[in-house]
């Protein structure tokens, strides 16, 4: 609901980051990959105010730069596969 409530073309860019889900609540950490379901809520968020900026945050616990990297380019993949998707469609 909140996402629907989003003026789409107030947004700017779009960050996404790990999280400890140990607890009775998720907190943000930076600290890791994104799980799939904060993958899906991206990939629902591109489809919806199409390809924006987009910054992997990881802020803690730091692996080899390789690995950050790796984030970065699987949102960007992700952005572009949904593009592609909603042109093929449209």
């Amino acid at each position: 609901e909140f996402v629907d409530g989003l003026r789409v073309d107030r947004v700017l860019q779009l960050h996404v980051a790990g999280h400890d889900g140990t607890g009775p609540f998720i907190v943000d950490t930076h600290g890791g990959p994104a799980c799939s379901e904060v993958l899906q809520l991206y990939d629902y968020v591109v489809d919806r105010v199409g390809s924006v900026w987009s910054l992997f945050e990881w802020d803690s616990q730091l692996p080899a730069v390789g690995r950050v990297v790796q984030e970065s380019l699987r949102l960007r993949e992700r952005s572009h596969a949904r593009q592609s998707q909603i042109r093929n469609i449209g």
